[in-house]
């Protein structure tokens, strides 16, 4: 398989990022989370191949809140073949914000853009279909786990219990995995899990009462 390079582009109001898996090979892409800007994000895609813009193939969602998936329709309407990728578990909340989910996902469940594979692990807790996604060593967290902190659990479909659990999960991958959350609100914009379980507290926290305890 092709090692792929994640690129990133910050938009919208709160600091959200978009990243795009790109396989130069094929000339075809993913866009995971673009939420906001839609013809900056257009721009900034057809950028890396100017003279045969690149295919995007599927509007990957790590889960489906509006800064996340909302801008979905609009996109579509811009990209009418592309395909909503998200896990299983989100399908309700996409749909109740008129999203069609075309590949819903099951836990560990893989896919290709071009001869880059991605594997998406289910981490429920900010949402019930939260889902970050394994490209090589690189792991896009959505709002799963950020630099120095992890997502919010006291929105519609949030749990402690179910977070804390999946950063457990998280902290299982190699040290040297390489993280991408959904928003630049850390010291840096990406971070590695070994330095997140170093410096993070709620990947330090050691049982769930001490997470929850967390400020």
């Amino acid at each position: 398989m092709l090692r792929a390079n994640i690129h990133s582009l910050l938009i919208g109001p709160e600091k959200n990022f978009c990243y795009l898996i790109y396989c130069s090979k094929t000339n075809t892409a993913a866009l995971v989370d673009s939420a906001f800007e839609f013809d900056r994000v257009i721009k900034w895609v057809n950028s890396f191949n100017p003279q045969h813009p690149p295919e995007i193939k599927y509007l990957i969602a790590t889960h489906g809140h509006s800064d996340h998936a909302g801008g979905f329709p609009e996109m579509l309407k811009i990209l009418p073949n592309a395909k909503v990728v998200a896990h299983e578990f989100e399908k309700q909340r996409l749909q109740s914000a008129q999203i069609p989910l075309h590949k819903p996902l099951k836990d560990h469940e893989e896919f290709q853009v071009g001869e880059i594979l991605v594997r998406a692990l289910h981490t429920p807790g900010h949402t019930e279909g939260g889902c970050c996604y394994l490209i090589d060593d690189q792991l896009l967290s959505g709002d799963t786990l950020f630099v120095g902190q992890c997502g919010r659990t006291d929105l519609p479909g949030g749990s402690d219990s179910d977070l804390f659990l999946s950063l457990q999960k998280l902290k299982k991958l190699p040290a040297t995995t390489r993280v991408f959350p959904g928003h630049d609100y850390g010291v840096t914009p990406t971070s590695t899990i070994e330095i997140e379980m170093l410096k993070n507290p709620t990947l330090i926290a050691k049982s769930l009462q001490d997470f929850i305890a967390l400020p």
